[in-house]
């Protein structure tokens, strides 16, 4: 199995002609081979919850990576408003791990862990608003989370 991520377009045609089973996918400028019998390393069920639709490419990176170690996934965007996020709450219990992609607060991340009962992965995107400190607010809020526990 390979995974490249970052490929441009006349990147993923030179990965093609040396290795025919790759699969190019545009938006997550992911390539990925996959032989049928090569299985990956599977942790089990995997929920990528997206923020929004800016937040679409890094989400469709993890859940493909996710997925090319033969895990099952499932993919939620546009999860950022509290009752979108209530509604689509049914599939996340079933999740042994969630992968929450937002923006730089990692204020999705944070009202997540605090609902679920597995590890949550913040996935800290560069599209957002607010003052993240590079990323550093979501990263103390979630220390502040755990020293709470």
């Amino acid at each position: 199995m390979g995974i490249a991520n970052r490929v441009d377009g006349e990147t993923a045609l030179a990965i093609k002609d040396e290795v025919p089973e790759a699969n190019y996918h545009y938006r997550s400028r992911l390539s990925i081979a996959k032989r049928p019998e090569s299985t990956g390393s599977a942790v089990g069920n995997i929920a990528v919850v997206a923020a929004g639709t800016s937040n679409l490419t890094v989400a469709k990176e993890a859940f493909l990576v996710a997925q090319a170690l033969s895990n099952q996934t499932e993919l939620d965007v546009d999860a950022a408003e509290i009752h979108r996020l209530l509604e689509a709450w049914d599939c996340l219990p079933s999740a042994q791990v969630i992968m929450v992609v937002g923006g730089m607060a990692g204020a999705l991340a944070s009202v997540i862990e605090e609902l679920a009962d597995c590890p949550v992965l913040a996935v800290l995107s560069l599209v957002g608003y607010g003052t993240a400190q590079g990323g550093m607010t979501a990263v103390l809020a979630s220390r502040i989370n755990h020293l709470a526990d």
